[in-house]
This record gives C-alpha cells, structure tokens and sequence, in this order.
C-alpha cells in the first residue's frame, strides 16, 4: 500500500507540474507550423517551429501531397494526395509517421476538415460524378454520402459544437450556402446573395457566420437572421476568418495598390491594415500599381495562431512564409523558399502536452497495477 500511494503521489506531482507548465507555454503559442512546397516536380509538406527553426519534410517521398490539416488534439495531419487522375486522403501522424491512406478509388476527394471532437471527417468528392459533401470515420470508416444531390456541394465546415456542417452549393442557381444537421439531416438554404457566396466562417462561438460575395463582407446568425452588410469595397472583399477570441475579423481586399490583409471588429468598426502597401515597395511602389502590372496579393492565405497573438502568410512578392502580430508589430520571415506555401498552425500547446501527458500517466498507473500483480 506505501508504495502504491508513493507512486500516486509521484504521478499527482507529475501532472500537476506539466500542467503548469503547458498552461504557461500555452499562451505564448502553438508549437509547430505546417506547409507545403514545390520541389523537383512534387509537393511535400514540412513541419517547423512557430520560430521557423527545426524544418522538417514529413509527407512520404513519390506522394504529391497537399492541404495538411491537424487534428483537434494534434496527433494527426490529414491531407491530399494526388494520385494518377484522382485525389485521396491520408493521414498520418505529427512527426510523418503510420501513414494510412483514408480513401482508395479513381475519384476526388478534397477539401477534409475534422469534426471538433475528431472523431469524423467531413469531406467534398466526385465518388457520383459531382461534387458532394461526405462524412467517414476518423480512421476511413463509414464513409457516407450526406447531401446526394445533382448540383455541386462544397467544400464543407463544421460548426465549433460539431452539429451542424456548413457548405456551398449551385443547387439554386449561383453558389448559396446550406446549413445540414449531421444528427436529424435537415437542410436548409440561409443565404440568397445576388451574387453568390465564396467565403464563409464560424465564429469560435458559433453565434454568427461570415461570409462574402467577393464585394462585401457580412455577417449572420446561422439560421440566416440578423444579416449585416460590414465592409465593402469597390472591386474585391473575401476570404474572413475569426481571430480565436471572436474579438477581430480578418479579411482580405484592395488596399488601392495590392491585395491586402485588413482586420475589423465583428460589427464592422475600426477597420485597418495588417501590413502597410509601402513597407516592401518604398523604392519602386509606382512599379506594382494596377495600370502597369496588376495588384499583387501582399499577404495570402493568413491563419491565425490558436493564442491570437500571430497572423502566419505567404506573399506573391516575397518569397517564403512570414508572421505578424494583429497590430502590425513583429513582421519576420520564417522561410525563404519561393515555392513555400499555406502555412497552417498547429492546435493549442495545452491540448498537444495533455495528450502526451495522459498517454504517460496512463503507462504509470499500468506500471504500478503491473508491480502490485507480482507481489
């Protein structure tokens, strides 16, 4: 009994030390990002450091792969791979480990995202001859065909409490988006934009969506109420996505030069500009003017850090992949490779350690009931 309460006691101290620990790391960021990048006629995907240090190739060599996504937890990375005329889906673990190939047939199956409990994938594919929206197993299991319809339904998104998936589809004409609920399967059209809909996010609270027509950016509740117009420009407004507190919109437009990033509260207010047109092009701004070459995208494909504290982004006028703070502070460039893409954060540092530290108490407390069989 002594020495199974001192062991108790070790893995109680052990816990609540790691605990600490993460809670402390946890507010500085996520540990790891990944990307993908075009090298000798294929494209593989790397896992660095949030510093930029530690590059790492971890998709499988003769695999054109693409499109990483963590799991919630973090001990997954679902992704594309292009094979012969179609794309499947693989996942594998964090370090590019136990590769397990999800789907196998001569369709596309693209655009996967994981449910919030990452237990389920949702999915677009051609498996009918049009896209679809499906869902299967974490592990390829009970793949499912949700939406069967002879329009075009894509690409999907689930709500933060995992009971609803959000997608687009043409089936009334333009693209409009439709919310399904995964448990009863009802459907419903909540937007009827004249000009369609292209974009479209929860908030971390479930509470709203933003979307955008490619001219403005306006927000919702999810049965479709409440819409509010909250930004729009002359030629070109997309692409919001909600800072993890809810507190900022980012969204990309015309700067009046290039394709910028601009951040916004939800109901529209205090709009400005992540990173300022002249800070790459002092010398030669005349040069990138739209009468002489066209706009050039200064910022894309942003993603927000899990703490908020970083914007991580690609630029069509400097290679490699960089990082910001949301007020501007901070630009530093964390690779140089012209061909270095979608950069995408890991989750939250604290749900990576509680993994690993369940995994390890876990063999603790096997190892103590172990010892207690053999005496």
């Amino acid at each position: 009994m002594r020495f199974f309460l001192l062991i108790f006691g070790a893995i109680s101290l052990f816990l609540a030390a790691f605990f600490t620990l993460v809670r402390h790391n946890s507010q500085k960021s996520a540990p790891f990002i990944l990307f993908t990048s075009y090298e000798q006629g294929t494209n593989i995907i790397y896992r660095m450091r949030f510093d930029g240090t530690g590059k790492r190739r971890i998709s499988p060599p003769g695999l054109y792969s693409a499109s990483p996504v963590w799991s919630p937890d973090g001990r997954w990375i679902l992704f594309e791979a292009y094979e012969g005329d179609g794309i499947n889906l693989y996942r594998m673990t964090a370090g590019g480990a136990e590769l397990q190939g999800l789907t196998a047939d001569d369709a596309n199956e693209f655009s996967p995202v994981w449910s919030p409990d990452g237990k389920w994938i949702a999915f677009a594919a051609t498996r009918d001859g049009n896209v679809e929206v499906y869902r299967m197993r974490s592990d390829g299991a009970e793949i499912r065909n949700l939406t069967s319809h002879p329009k075009t339904d894509f690409p999907p998104t689930w709500s933060p409490d995992g009971k609803y998936l959000l997608f687009q589809s043409d089936r009334s004409g333009n693209l409009q988006l439709y919310l399904l609920n995964v448990g009863t399967m009802n459907l419903d059209q909540i937007t009827h934009n004249a000009n369609g809909v292209y974009d479209a996010a929860w908030s971390p609270d479930g509470e709203w969506i933003a979307f955008s027509d490619y001219e403005k950016i306006y927000r919702m509740r999810p049965s479709g109420a409440d819409l509010q117009t909250l930004v729009e420009k002359s030629y070109y407004a997309a692409a919001p996505s909600w800072s993890p507190d809810g507190e900022w919109l980012l969204f990309m437009a015309e700067d009046g030069i290039h394709y910028n990033a601009f951040l916004m509260r939800p109901d529209g207010a205090d709009i400005q500009t992540l990173l300022p047109s002249d800070h790459w092009f002092a010398a030669s701004k005349a040069a990138f003017t739209k009468r002489q070459i066209g706009p050039y995208s200064l910022i894309q494909t942003p993603d927000w850090s899990p703490d908020g504290e970083w914007i991580v982004f690609t630029s069509e006028v400097k290679a490699g992949i960089f990082k910001i703070r949301p007020d501007g502070t901070g630009l530093t460039q964390l690779t140089d490779g012209f061909y270095d893409k979608y950069p995408v954060w890991s989750p939250p540092m604290e749900l990576m350690w509680r993994r690993w530290v369940s995994w390890c108490a876990g063999c603790l407390v096997l190892f103590v009931f172990a010892r207690r069989a053999d005496q």
